[in-house]
């Protein structure tokens, strides 16, 4: 009886460990969602909590800014043109 009680209090404790790795999992996979969406924030120049209409003004300021007919000799906007609206459509969606 003892054992029975011994077992079952060991086999415990690595059944919560199980739980507690996918757990882990979880956070981390959270945090990389965390840190991506920080990044659209940074790509706009807004802070965490900014308001839907303060995204789509700065969004819409930097469009214009970097817009590829405005800068058609320019790689470097045509790049930094698509991250902006990767970073709108991100933060928009959800």
């Amino acid at each position: 009886m003892l054992f029975e009680r011994i077992w079952n209090f060991v086999a415990g404790l690595f059944k919560g460990a199980v739980i507690e790795d996918d757990y882990l999992d979880y956070e981390e996979e959270d945090f990389k969602q965390n840190s991506a969406r920080q990044e659209f924030y940074r790509v706009l120049g807004v802070h965490s909590g900014a308001t839907a209409s303060e995204v789509k003004k700065a969004y819409r300021n930097l469009a214009k800014q970097y817009h590829p007919d405005r800068n058609r000799s320019d790689k470097n906007a045509e790049q930094k043109f698509k991250e902006i609206n990767e970073a709108y459509e991100a933060l928009t969606k959800s």
